[in-house]
């Protein structure tokens, strides 16, 4: 298989894991051999961690429902 390939899959494998504590950041990602030609670090902006908080919410349907902006009804 051809290593472009190899690396581009390497590159997917982690941005697309389930898990965000074990999925590849966006820097990470800008930093992967596969991004190489595109990326520029003196031209990226960083931002703070997703806070994932809200989705970790122990919360019932009601509750679930109150929080969000859509009505359902």
């Amino acid at each position: 298989m051809c290593l472009s390939v190899c690396v581009a899959i390497d590159l997917l494998e982690k941005m697309l894991n389930l898990d965000p504590d074990l999925r590849i950041t966006a820097e990470q990602a800008l930093a992967h051999p596969y991004m190489q030609q595109y990326a520029d670090p003196a031209d990226e902006p960083t931002s703070p961690p997703y806070d994932q908080s809200f989705e970790e919410q122990d919360l019932d349907i009601d509750a679930w429902r109150s929080q969000n902006f859509y009505c359902f009804d």
